[in-house]
């Protein structure tokens, strides 16, 4: 794309409203990445960092992506691991504030060998 066409696309974008602007970024993010993601995930996110700035925290959405698109220098894992502890636990909390009720809340498999160690390491007195 030229610059001439690149400097004119912005112009347009930038004289539509806000609404109109989550709607072009949603659509083209679902062409991007399909199925991958629910319909309303950029407007949702475009809420929680503005609401996040508001309110002078720092943009934790940005750090969680980050930090699971982002390797390890030795290419081992992402920085967070998705297949062990803390993953597991930053997984059930954040799916307990999204859920409707707390019955349907669960936990991975793979939570219970973490759950284990930490009864044996921290036994309630």
């Amino acid at each position: 794309m030229s610059q001439h066409s690149m400097a004119q696309l912005q112009e347009t974008f930038s004289s539509l409203p806000d609404k109109d602007k989550s709607t072009v970024l949603g659509k083209l993010f679902k062409s991007m990445i399909g199925d991958v993601a629910e319909a309303d995930f950029i407007e949702l996110s475009l809420k929680a960092m503005r609401r996040l700035h508001e309110f002078c925290h720092s943009n934790i959405l940005y750090k969680l992506a980050y930090s699971l698109a982002t390797m390890r220098t030795d290419n081992t894992d992402s920085l967070l691991p998705i297949h062990r502890m803390p993953f597991g636990l930053i997984e059930y909390v954040i799916s307990f504030f999204y859920a409707d009720s707390v019955e349907v809340v669960g936990y991975q498999a793979y939570c219970n060998e973490s759950l284990k160690l930490i009864e044996v390491n921290l036994p309630i007195i």
